[in-house]
């Protein structure tokens, strides 16, 4: 706000500019996921610990402790410190050369320069000394990200596709549809230079450079400032540009800081837009009054979606039909989450198809396993839980149940000759074939991240 205040502001321009950029801000729908989830909240804090240190009239060593409330809270608060210190200096540049006062510019900024780089460097000295400036490999899913493997220009051209559906849901335009899960195979891979959706980049690419040159054949100091300060909002997007190995994809919680330059910017047009010319000052306040209509109105929905798991999943695979997670999700809706919607036949053709969508998507197995038991479907219950042993992300809970099941029925049938040596030809194939899985992991030359995997493994045997 304070890069907008007019020099001589009047009650009604100051009144509407704070009053629109604030609107602008909390009627995003695009924070309803970061607001409703709680596990996304920190995305918010650290949005709101950094926009503190902006002002001016924030002492020092606040700017300080804001800056590292910012980092406890998220991570990707780091990635918004740019986008802080350039707008730090547009806003006291701006009141500098009102006051022509250019020792007092100095004087203010330097100081908080330096303890927002300290508090930064410590930060993420912090992170490198307790190894967690890197994801583990064997943590990142292609169920959620499946765009992470990607190599050279191929990355390059489907993260570009990615980051551009991150801003322009910055712009309120959200392309995809809402959706809390936009994993394997809804949005497909871009494998030529035809595909259609490349015009998404290429129209952000287009904007910028026009901007840019209006902007710099201005030769306007307070111009470049507003631009570098909306280039560098935008700029917290970088962790999902490509660069980085992060497990996230496609998310809402991560355009909240891009948000605060459609606030601000956005604040600005419309306050202008709805004061001049004042006699069109009641039709312009009631466009305006429809477009947070509008906006209010999805942010409500999306809220009800967010209120239980079922309308979440459901929402999701009307914007993403093909993504295997949420078709893994909505079938334990079916198989005992919610009682009053219990149908395993329901929930088996979901998990059925998550496991046609993506056929390397282990956790089907555990699911499948469970519902079988559930039907009193013993082998295929034997043979599911068997490969849900084998798949990393689902053996803590499926071992023990390997290992006491198989106990629980030797033990029981061991009256009956025939009936014990059919349960125990079983359980000796099952377990040769967790054997002779750990065998060809430890034949593999594998990463030190995936040792825990293997380790895992053996533990199951031995089970």
């Amino acid at each position: 706000l304070l890069l907008f205040v007019p020099e001589r502001p009047t009650t009604l321009q100051s009144l509407t500019l704070r009053t629109v950029t604030k609107l602008l801000f909390a009627l995003h729908p695009a924070h309803v996921e970061a607001v409703a989830n709680a596990a996304n909240r920190p995305h918010i804090l650290a949005v709101i610990f950094t926009l503190l240190t902006l002002d001016p009239s924030c002492h020092i060593l606040m700017c300080a402790i804001y800056m590292a409330l910012a980092f406890m809270s998220c991570e990707t608060a780091i990635f918004q410190v740019p986008a802080v210190l350039i707008t730090m200096t547009a806003i006291q540049w701006k009141r500098r050369s009102r006051t022509t006062n250019t020792t007092s510019f100095f004087a203010q900024l330097i100081p908080r320069y330096f303890v927002i780089v300290l508090v930064t460097a410590v930060y993420l000295m912090g992170r490198v000394f307790f190894g967690t400036t890197d994801i583990p490999e064997g943590l990142i899913r292609p169920a959620e990200n499946p765009f992470y493997a990607l190599k050279g220009f191929h990355r390059v051209r489907n993260y570009s596709l990615v980051l551009s559906y991150h801003i322009w849901k910055s712009f309120y335009i959200d392309i995809l549809g809402f959706s809390h899960e936009y994993g394997f195979n809804c949005v497909p891979q871009v494998v030529s230079f035809q595909d259609p959706r490349l015009i998404l980049p290429l129209a952000l690419i287009v904007g910028v450079l026009i901007i840019t040159i209006r902007v710099l054949r201005r030769n306007s100091i307070h111009a470049l400032l507003d631009m570098l300060v909306a280039y560098a909002w935008l700029a917290t997007l970088f962790p999902i540009a490509g660069f980085l190995k992060v497990g996230t994809f496609i998310a809402d919680r991560i355009v909240v800081a891009s948000t605060i330059v459609v606030a601000i910017f956005g604040g600005n047009f419309l306050t202008f837009w709805i004061l001049s010319p004042k006699r069109l000052l009641l039709v312009r306040g009631a466009t305006v009054l429809c477009l947070f209509s509008v906006l209010a109105k999805r942010c409500m929905q999306r809220s009800e979606q967010w209120m239980t798991s079922y309308e979440l999943l459901k929402s999701s695979l009307i914007t993403c039909p093909e993504s295997a997670k949420s078709n893994l999700e909505l079938s334990k809706c079916y198989s005992g989450l919610f009682r009053e919607k219990l149908n395993y036949d329901l929930a088996t053709s979901y998990i059925k198809k998550a496991e046609e969508i993506d056929p390397n998507y282990c956790d089907v197995h555990w699911q499948l396993a469970q519902i079988h038991y559930k039907r009193q479907e013993y082998i295929p219950f034997e043979e599911r839980l068997t490969k849900a042993v084998l798949c990393p992300f689902t053996m803590g809970g499926a071992a023990p149940v390997y290992k006491q099941y198989w106990q629980a029925v030797t033990q029981d049938s061991q009256s009956n000759p025939a009936v014990y040596n059919e349960f125990l030809q079983r359980k000796v194939k099952y377990d040769r074939i967790i054997h002779n899985a750990i065998e060809r992991e430890k034949a593999k030359d594998l990463p030190t991240d995936k040792n825990i995997i293997r380790d895992d493994l053996s533990t199951s045997s031995e089970l």
